[in-house]
């Protein structure tokens, strides 16, 4: 016998799951305290229905003003009452709001919280069957069997469901009128009745035949509504179930021979059509009819607080928020993955990164904070009428120190957020569903599309959300091939939390806390105390950099998938720029220029003159600079990105990548704008990513300017998980010459 037939209405985005019943409120008023701010809130948190005599403890938190201290009214004392520390006491049946009013500016209020208060008299239990057994149809002589069913308990008060997860009742409390293993020895339909005391009864049908006979019902097509508002702001029509559209088909089936199909119109629902919706979640709806195994829909019921949504719209402009980023992935006790502690206030954000433990004992991943493996960081400062962007990280003996400018002429880190960091804001608020359950509540099932390649590229696309979490998270999109859900919610404490489960492999979880208090106690100290004390030391080896470009005598080489190949594409210095590639070039005869080729003659080649192209040049790299016609030389064209002549220019946005550098490589990168556009200027691409980088590298671990080997120039434009763009390969600085091309010159 088939079990109970379930359909589900589509929901946007994903499957959503029933977590709780607690409501969360956001909302912002007009505020008027000079002392704030205009996104000056309210939240309410720990708010849920209960019953007369109940007590619920209520916590409010306030963004955008420094006094925290609120407030609390009841819209009905006779209903409940609430005290300064935001307990409330359920005194009366009814419906009642909370509000919590900042005690600095009384136009900033929290929404109202509505708690729904039930009586303790009049209530009724009810056992009711919420999946029948698997086989309800038998032949006679067959045994009868509970395999498969459910029983759950649910409250009642005035014929309103007042819990709509229930309880589960396990069958050894039950007593059936027909016990387990029975011999059946009559044929026709038989009812089961289930008791329990305290509970009025339920029943389920079998049926007994000579053949086995199995009929179900089938729903061919849902109601045409299958989500519904409720809350104060929802309208009857809104939060009353309709039933219209729904198509149900009655299907039988003799020894496994399906015999008939036929619509009918001839059921029971489990809701009925008018019936008023008060409880969020996910409500099944059952469709039966005697002598037929029921099939079952599910609706949900949601309500417009669209806390998850109100609370990440609050973070991308509260300026004031920690965030924890748990990772135990594909951990073993070699590699035990990494834990994330980020810091944003309005004058720093500052990043930890952690070394996981392993519990030998346990077996488990351990996040702590014993070991770090890295600390970085920008922030804001002021020298005399000048504001600027800094960046800073920790030395070699754990002590927060400066390692250069990043950008001058900014107010706040903050304002170059973009471009410094990836920020909590990568979360695209069309990106957060609004329609949660409890408002504070999201699970997405991640469906694999079939077909799908191995970097998850198709399935990555059905999930911007997702994708924007791996991405901050520090992982490949391609991480979706094996998740199997993401989990947004919020806790009592206000806190949020993305959980990403990726089955066996393990999770990553990305929780928000400390809103409005986030701090750093050692960063802290710095800012408020002397500062950082700015080194020179990135700033003189770019500056080296920068005089090796400037001399212009060096060559390009090409830059191969594993790197740096040693043949020349092209060749510069003060007297002439050859093309190895195109076997053409600009050349310096006098004070006049010339196009000219390389001719092969016999082992070498030999210079053909062109056309002259100036005259009373003074040199090849004037005229290349400011040719609008010809390539230009890598220094002309780079000469605004190190800074020109001017040696605080642009150097000063040039820092150390620790991650990419050794003793004898060093990774430079600018998250500057200017330095990004001159940057895609030269190179005519796009960085999307917003950082300028480019790898020297050297002979020697102390990096002297004669050391100086090669030095690569890197465009690269970041999108979704992979990475495309250009890299420039420069060396023999110093040698930029052609012995051919000499000796022409000597001969003229």
């Amino acid at each position: 016998m088939r079990k109970s037939r379930k359909s589900t209405c589509v929901i946007a985005l994903a499957s959503l799951i029933m977590l709780g019943t607690s409501i969360m409120t956001l909302s912002s008023c007009s505020n008027s305290d000079t002392t704030s701010t205009s996104e000056a809130k309210v939240v309410i948190t720990g708010g849920k229905n209960g019953y007369v005599g109940d007590s619920i403890q209520l916590t409010a938190q306030v963004f955008g003003l420094d006094n925290k201290e609120v407030s609390w009214t009841s819209s009905d004392t006779g209903l409940a009452t609430v005290d300064s520390t935001g307990l409330v006491k359920l005194v009366g049946a009814g419906s009642v709001k909370i509000v919590a009013t900042s005690v600095a500016n009384t136009n900033v209020k929290s929404s109202a919280l509505t708690i729904n208060i039930f009586s303790t008299e009049g209530g009724t239990k009810q056992l009711e069957v919420t999946s029948l057994p698997s086989k309800t149809s038998y032949k006679v002589g067959d045994a009868f069997s509970l395999e498969g069913i459910q029983v759950t308990g649910y409250s009642y008060l005035n014929g309103i469901r007042v819990d709509n997860t229930g309880v589960n009742i396990e069958l050894a409390d039950l007593t059936f009128s027909i016990k387990e293993g029975t011999t059946l020895s009559t044929t026709g339909t038989i009812t089961v009745e289930i008791t329990k005391e305290g509970y009025s009864k339920a029943s389920f049908k079998i049926e007994v035949n000579t053949k086995l006979v199995e009929k179900y019902l089938y729903i061919s097509k849902l109601p045409t509504k299958c989500e519904y508002l409720i809350g104060e702001d929802a309208t009857q029509e809104e939060q009353s179930f309709d039933p219209t559209g729904i198509e149900v088909r009655e299907v039988t089936y003799e020894d496994g021979v399906k015999k008939s199909e036929i619509r009918t119109t001839d059921y029971d629902l489990s809701v009925s059509k008018g019936e008023k919706f008060i409880v969020e979640g996910n409500h099944e709806i059952t469709v039966s009819k005697d002598g037929f195994d029921s099939a079952s829909f599910t609706v949900m019921v949601y309500t417009k607080d669209m806390t998850v949504y109100n609370t990440i719209k609050t973070l991308q402009t509260a300026k004031n928020f920690q965030i924890e980023v748990l990772n135990n992935v594909g951990t073993t006790r070699d590699s035990y993955g990494f834990h994330y502690l980020r810091t944003y206030t309005e004058n720093y954000y500052d990043e930890i990164e952690y070394q996981n433990t392993y519990n030998s004992e346990t077996q488990q991943i351990e996040f702590t904070t014993d070991k770090i493996k890295s600390h970085t960081g920008f922030a804001s400062y002021k020298t005399g009428n000048e504001y600027g962007v800094l960046q800073y990280g920790e030395n070699s003996i754990g002590r927060l120190q400066f390692m250069s400018y990043v950008s001058e002429g900014m107010n706040s880190w903050w304002e170059r957020a973009s471009t410094l960091a990836s920020l909590f804001t990568v979360f695209n608020l069309n990106q957060i569903p609004v329609k949660t359950l409890n408002s504070r509540y999201v699970v997405i099932t991640v469906e694999q599309v079939d077909g799908d390649d191995d970097m998850g590229t198709k399935t990555i696309a059905n999930y911007p959300l997702i994708e924007s979490f791996l991405s901050y998270c520090g992982w490949s999109s391609s991480l979706i091939t094996i998740m199997d859900r993401f989990t947004v919610s919020i806790n009592d404490d206000g806190q949020l939390s993305m959980l990403a489960s990726f089955g066996y492999y393990g999770s990553t979880e990305l929780k928000v806390l400390q809103i409005g208090g986030a701090s750093n106690e050692a960063v802290e100290k710095i800012l408020n105390g002397t500062g950082f004390t700015p080194t020179k030391t990135v700033l003189t080896e770019v500056e080296d950099i920068k005089n090796k470009f400037k001399a212009n005598n060096y060559k390009r080489f090409e830059y191969g998938s594993n790197g740096i190949t040693s043949t020349v594409t092209d060749v510069y210095n003060e007297k002439y720029y050859y093309s190895v590639t195109s076997r053409t070039g600009i050349i310096q005869l006098g004070t006049e220029l010339y196009n000219f080729t390389g001719k092969r003659n016999g082992s070498t080649y030999e210079v053909v003159l062109g056309d002259k192209i100036v005259s009373d040049a003074a040199s090849v790299a004037d005229y290349m600079a400011t040719s609008n016609t010809a390539l230009p030389y890598v220094y002309s064209g780079l000469s605004t990105i190190f800074g020109g002549d001017n040696d605080s220019g642009r150097l000063y946005t040039f820092s150390e990548f620790s991650s990419f550098s050794t003793d004898l490589e060093v990774c430079y990168q600018s998250f500057d704008t200017s330095v990004i556009n001159n940057l895609t200027e030269y190179f005519g691409q796009e960085v999307t990513d917003a950082r300028a980088w480019f790898l020297a590298s050297y002979t020697d671990a102390n990096r002297s300017p004669d050391s100086l080997k090669n030095v690569e120039i890197w465009n690269i434009s970041f999108t979704g998980s992979g990475g495309s763009g250009f890299v420039g390969a420069y060396g023999d600085f110093g040698n930029g010459s052609l012995d051919w091309i000499n000796s022409f010159l000597e001969s003229n």
